[in-house]
This record gives C-alpha cells, sequence and structure tokens, in this order.
C-alpha cells in the first residue's frame, strides 16, 4: 500500500496543483522574507500567474518598495524554493 504523501504528490502533480502551492508558500514566510517591521506593514494577498500581489500600508511605503523588488524576489527564492513568481506589485487596496 502506498504512503499518503505519495498518493497526494501524485493528485498534486497531475492537476498541477504543486506549481499554486509552492507559490503560496511565500505566505506563511512573509515575515521571514520582509522581517518583522514590513511583515507588519505589508501582506502578500494573491498569486496571479507568476505575479505576487502585495498589500502595503501607505503609497511613500508602496513607492519605497519597489525599488527593494529584486532583493524581495531573492528573498522570496529562497524562502519558497521552487516557485516561479517572478514580479511583485504593491496594492494600497487590502482586497484580494
Amino acid at each position: 500500500m502506498d504512503h499518503i504523501s505519495v498518493i497526494l504528490r501524485g493528485l498534486l502533480e497531475g492537476r498541477r496543483l504543486s506549481q499554486g502551492i509552492r507559490n503560496h508558500s511565500c505566505f506563511s514566510r512573509w515575515p521571514d522574507v520582509v522581517g518583522p517591521h514590513l511583515a507588519q506593514v505589508t501582506r502578500p494577498l494573491r498569486v496571479q500567474g507568476t505575479t505576487l500581489w502585495v498589500w502595503v500600508e501607505n503609497p511613500i511605503l508602496q513607492h519605497h518598495l519597489t525599488f527593494l523588488t529584486p532583493k524581495l524576489l531573492e528573498r522570496l527564492r529562497g524562502a519558497a524554493p521552487g516557485s516561479t513568481i517572478d514580479q511583485v506589485r504593491f496594492t494600497l487596496n487590502p482586497e484580494p
């Protein structure tokens, strides 16, 4: 009899869900990616294709974070291996 993890892995791969899970794994690791201070004023909202949408508290922070996007992507790749996220967009709208 197969172990449940083997069965689940097969289901996820067969339905191409594993990539979405890898992309969304950065949500739980967000404080590790941005640090505790930024984690209090930002929140990942959704992944659309290969773009991560992130809520930010104010427009000044939104502007500042656009300059940090390459570093954030590097840290995201470290925190969520196998992720295909290659863009980060910042929004003031907290609704996904």
